[in-house]
């Protein structure tokens, strides 16, 4: 029977259930595709800045222990070793303190063991070891190793041999001439508390592992229990000989696939690194439950949608025969993506009513799903404890708006600001009060800033504060900035429960292009800054521009 002899029923009923449908199915493959490219990168951007959190504190830690050590070696009491009690005291003390440090030595210039914690290892002869032949010439960083007369001297009894990181510094009299080494061997087990640190800092944990490779793919650090090769070959690590940190999905030596984030050591300040690679890794399954859960619901919402529609359109068909036509060209509009195109509020028949406002809300509850995944993008472009752009806006920020910069008289000042006695509150007052304590911080930083000025939050008590100015005043109007900020920030605080914290700041200012041609270079250069304003007693800024050339040189 031709299409032209079925009842008016029939008809609309059957192309007002296609057009649903066909309305129905541009948009959920719209927001599907939408939500595919967006959902996957925010979350592989999560994972990769677990992996990079983790390697960013591993480097830091590292540096904190090489300056422990290396402020050690410098006292009058190793620059004149005749007392090897005494120094014995002294290295138990700073295991006492640091008990990251397994073992603490002092050798003499032969190589034998002079002093060491708990008097372990003295009188051995260190003279055919690489820590001693390496170290004796300048400081030296040692990677990870095992050390059997050590791990013997510490009782080790473990299913794993222990291994170690060796740190040692030259000791030299006032005259200059080498008097013996100061070495100490810290254990790896710290690696694996930052690895729990890490885990809990976490958003989403369920299946989330963090691995630390070398940089020929030997796997030096895994989840307890998890069996796996002694090398990886990923194309993670591949990708990580180019890009300092990214993320994949990929197939792992256990048949399963991972989304796998990546993050390349680089050191920090005299601490070079060694090279590693930081692996956070979750199944796909679960790293994107949440993008599947809003894709069932597209689907159900289309499919309900559908029937919904279709049985209105079948009720309601003898009085919707000319609105129809409008809601078609409606539809056609939105399906070819013309601007300010939207389904018409039709009035008439209730029935017509009721069909064209469902229509509408269904069309909202579909942009709503779009609107949801543009928040998945903000999540991870924004510090959640403070609610300010974090380290992966600021390079999107600068990505965006330097190329608009380059041939104009522009210039961006960077103030890097550090949080002075920040950890003698967070270790006192405990970690709850140091979160509301830089939730507090953040909102002054705020304050101070001009319109068109913007704060990051780079991690821990660290913020950076752009300054958008110009390259003939960039000085004068960032060095205002940072009076506004010292000022801010040194007043005492009132946190919740009636605690009163007192904390300062010091601040480091490099300006863009005058102090580097490169924008990465010019935040390094005011990260310089930051070190020499904490060097001349905190509380300060410093202009990298002003630094002597001495101090360049060293930073």
């Amino acid at each position: 029977m031709a299409f032209g002899s079925w009842s008016l029923r029939a008809q609309v009923g059957l192309v007002f259930g296609s057009l649903v449908t066909l309305v129905c199915t541009v948009l959920v493959w719209t927001s599907n595709t939408v939500l595919e490219a967006k959902g996957e990168e925010a979350i592989g951007v999560q994972l990769s800045s677990i992996a990079s959190n983790m390697a960013d504190k591993f480097d830091r830690g590292m540096m904190s222990r090489i300056s422990e050590i290396a402020f050690v070696s410098s006292l009058d009491l190793f620059r004149n070793p005749s007392n090897p009690r005494a120094i014995r005291h002294t290295l138990d003390d700073l295991q006492e303190a640091v008990p990251y440090f397994t073992w603490i030595g002092f050798t003499d210039p032969t190589g034998t063991v002079r002093a060491g914690t708990n008097g372990l290892l003295e009188g051995a002869d260190f003279s055919q070891r690489a820590v001693f032949q390496q170290g004796i010439q300048g400081p030296f960083t040692g990677n990870l190793h095992e050390a059997p007369m050590l791990a013997k001297a510490l009782g080790a009894s473990g299913a794993e041999p222990m291994r170690f990181l060796d740190i040692t510094f030259p000791v030299t009299d006032l005259a200059g001439a080498v008097v013996g080494m100061l070495s100490a061997h810290i254990d790896w087990a710290w690696a694996r508390e930052l690895e729990h640190a890490a885990l809990e800092s976490a958003l989403s944990r369920q299946g989330l592992e963090l691995l630390v490779v070398d940089h020929a793919g030997t796997v030096l650090l895994r989840p307890e229990g998890l069996a796996l090769p002694k090398t990886l070959d990923l194309e993670a690590l591949r990708h990580s000989q180019t890009r300092p940190k990214g993320w994949t999905i990929e197939t792992w030596p256990d048949g399963k696939v991972y989304l796998t984030g990546y993050a390349r050591q680089r050191g920090y300040k005299a601490f070079a690194g060694f090279g590693w690679r930081i692996l956070a890794r979750q199944p796909v399954e679960i790293a994107f439950a949440p993008l599947a859960e809003v894709r069932h619901t597209l689907l159900l919402a289309g499919v309900v949608g559908g029937v919904i529609f279709g049985a209105i359109a079948w009720i309601t068909a003898g009085a919707i025969a000319r609105p129809l036509k409008r809601i078609t060209e409606a539809a056609d509009g939105l399906r070819d993506g013309a601007v300010g195109a939207a389904l018409p509020h039709l009035t008439g028949s209730k029935e017509i009513e009721r069909l064209s406002e469902s229509l509408r809300l269904l069309i909202n509850a579909l942009t709503a799903t779009d609107r949801r995944m543009g928040r998945m993008e903000k999540l991870a472009h924004n510090d959640l404890l403070t609610g300010l752009p974090n380290r992966a806006a600021l390079g999107a920020y600068l990505d965006r708006v330097v190329p608009a910069l380059s041939n104009a008289q522009a210039a961006i000042a960077f103030l890097y600001l550090d949080l002075d006695g920040f950890k003698a509150v967070n270790d006192t007052l405990g970690h709850g009060a140091g979160d509301d304590l830089l939730k507090a911080a953040a909102g002054r930083i705020l304050d101070c800033l001009r319109q068109g000025d913007m704060a990051i939050r780079l991690g821990g008590d660290e913020f950076v504060v752009i300054v958008n100015t110009s390259a003939s005043s960039w000085r004068q109007e960032s060095i205002r900035v940072a009076e506004r900020l010292l000022t801010a920030l040194d007043g005492p605080f009132a946190l919740p429960g009636g605690v009163r914290a007192k904390i300062g700041c010091s601040i480091g200012i490099a300006a863009w292009p005058d102090d580097h041609c490169d924008i990465e270079g010019a935040l390094h250069h005011a990260d310089i800054a930051l070190y020499q304003a904490k060097r001349l007693g905190k509380g300060q800024s410093v202009v990298y521009a002003d630094l002597p050339k001495s101090v360049l040189h060293d930073g």
